[in-house]
């Protein structure tokens, strides 16, 4: 079983370019997900 949370996808590229991807040595979009992900679980970027 999956649970589907719905999180607002906006700026999460902006955040992950500016925040994540030196220090996570990752793409935007890599990033721009993991900022998604970080929302989900209830984090504030």
């Amino acid at each position: 079983e999956v649970d589907v949370i719905k999180v607002d996808p906006r700026n999460t590229s902006k955040i992950g370019k500016e925040k994540y991807t030196k220090i996570k040595g990752l793409s935007v979009h890599y990033c721009a997900a993991y900022v998604i992900n970080r929302r989900g679980m209830g984090f504030v970027d």
